[in-house]
């Protein structure tokens, strides 16, 4: 894909630009099938998460795929960018259970790298809207965690309110 080699030979990277340009050129489905690739992948994240924020719409169609792909075994790397096209793309049904459940072990888990535990704790807020008491929920954790959070990982707790 062009784009990629793009983001591949270019020394400053106009990530913004090139993000603009797929979805211009309505390259979006070309770069999620990139996501196959384990030699594109991480890259062809990258990109997407900041396609979503210019414009989600593009990305809407690929939901699922994204979802399947957040609980799929994948590094840390992948997983946070994963989360954070999730994030931007509305409340969806489609294995909500799983989402939450991965969501919740990865927000108590002290191995999971911060970026993807604040991640999944704006995640889980999505769900929050149907299942009210998942609220409870990240407020235990929020009580349990905060103290001696990292600073990411409190700004993100400041969303979670009874």
């Amino acid at each position: 894909m062009e784009i990629l080699n793009d983001l591949r030979t270019s020394r400053f990277t106009p990530f913004k630009e090139i993000a603009q340009k797929v979805i211009d050129t309505n390259q979006s489905e070309e770069l999620v099938n990139c996501t196959k690739d384990k030699k594109l992948k991480t890259n062809a994240l990258w990109l997407l998460t900041h396609v979503v924020k210019l414009n989600p719409e593009p990305v809407f169609p690929f939901q699922e795929k994204f979802i399947d792909l957040l609980l799929a075994p994948q590094n840390f790397t992948d997983q946070r960018n994963t989360s954070v096209i999730l994030i931007h793309l509305p409340y969806t049904s489609y294995r909500e259970g799983e989402v939450i459940d991965l969501a919740f072990a990865h927000i108590i888990s002290q191995e999971v790298p911060v970026a993807v535990r604040v991640n999944m704790i704006y995640l889980s807020l999505i769900y929050t809207a149907k299942y009210p008491e998942l609220m409870q929920e990240l407020i235990q954790m929020k009580e349990i965690l905060l103290p001696g959070a990292q600073p990411s990982l409190q700004a993100a707790f400041r969303k979670v309110k009874a």
